[in-house]
């Protein structure tokens, strides 16, 4: 299935619920959740756009992604600019791209800024976060932070958003969590920020998935309850040759109703 569609990336900021019922009638969707840290190179963009081409997912989300990698045959709705950093020209830290129109679009009012995209397409609401990392501005940005300071601030805002959300129908999470699941020893003391944050309305369809690289994800799909979220393949972060394309996997998956 390719694309279809004829917009790139849309300055969208608009908010509240659909008013379209759900009937739980859905086809299986394929979703692509993948951090391609900024995708620098033209050999690493070409790889990228391959991937994406030849998997043809009907619903991905990018984390860390610039304009040049998107196609220009999907509609795009993307994270606002400022995500703390140094800004770059045509950056992103998440965007979520389809192969049919977003409504109901918002990029988080109340939430920290640049890190939130939501939209609805199929009757599906989709969230695409990218939580700051433990360190952020602690070595480098600002340099004003403790460790997980702003992943924990991130977290608490999430929280009452998504509750919102999935007062109104299926709602599917997906992006960069920093976060593995089940916790080690490195995020034991934070994981309960994010269970918060999805509480008993969503589940994590992707904790405990090791992926191709025999890594524990940190990048994750969580689903409310109307639907479920199956990975199928990882990707690894090295091409058959040893290049290095992202210090993360690509996942692949479908995305099923469990109502009807």
């Amino acid at each position: 299935m390719s694309l279809i569609g004829g917009r790139g990336p849309l300055p969208i900021e608009t908010e509240g619920h659909t008013d379209e019922r759900w009937t739980g009638d859905l086809d299986t969707m394929k979703l692509l959740l993948w951090n391609v840290e900024w995708n620098g190179s033209k050999r690493k963009r070409s790889f990228i756009e391959n991937a994406i081409s030849d998997l043809a997912p009907d619903v991905y989300c990018l984390t860390e992604a610039t304009d040049a990698v998107v196609p220009q045959d999907a509609h795009v709705i993307s994270a606002t600019e400022d995500y703390g950093y140094q800004l770059f020209e045509g950056r992103r830290k998440v965007r979520l791209c389809s192969g049919t129109e977003w409504s109901e679009v918002s990029t988080g009012n109340g939430m920290p800024p640049g890190r939130f995209v939501s939209g609805i397409t199929s009757g599906i609401r989709f969230v695409g976060i990218c939580v700051p990392w433990f360190d952020a501005h602690v070595s480098r940005g600002k340099q004003n932070r403790k460790r997980w300071k702003e992943h924990v601030d991130f977290l608490k805002g999430l929280a009452p958003v998504l509750n919102s959300y999935a007062e109104f129908g299926p709602v599917c999470v997906l992006g960069d969590f920093n976060q593995r699941v089940p916790a080690t020893s490195w995020n034991e003391k934070y994981i309960g920020y994010l269970r918060d944050a999805l509480s008993d309305r969503y589940s994590l369809d992707t904790e405990g998935i090791i992926d191709v690289d025999g890594e524990r994800l940190i990048d994750h799909v969580a689903t409310t309850h109307q639907l479920t979220f199956e990975i199928q393949q990882t990707l690894g972060r090295k091409t058959d040759d040893g290049s290095t394309i992202s210090d993360h996997p690509a996942i692949i998956g479908e995305l099923k109703s469990l109502v009807g």
